[in-house]
């Protein structure tokens, strides 16, 4: 039986990137997060960030966080989200 020339090209990495990505962009949150992350990226920064805090921190505390987030300006409110995703991170 002849061997397929081809087939000696064919890279089983590239092959598989190619299932992830073609999945991944196939999904419906995935392409809602990507909608999300265009029309506002700090926006979706924030909601993020609190969905990480409203799990890990208490209800009081979170509830103050995010009335402390209201009350600042755009500046302090994305310094307050960078240094978060920082602490949370490690970026």
């Amino acid at each position: 039986m002849q061997k397929n020339q081809s087939s000696e090209y064919i890279d089983p990495q590239a092959i598989q990137q190619l299932v992830s990505k073609t999945a991944r962009h196939t999904k419906h949150h995935y392409k809602q997060a990507i909608a999300r992350y265009s029309v506002s990226p700090i926006k979706s920064r924030e909601e993020k960030l609190f969905k990480r805090l409203a799990k890990e921190w208490s209800v009081d505390r979170f509830k103050a966080a995010r009335q402390a987030f209201w009350g600042m300006n755009q500046f302090q409110q994305r310094d307050f989200i960078e240094k978060m995703e920082l602490h949370f991170n490690g970026r």
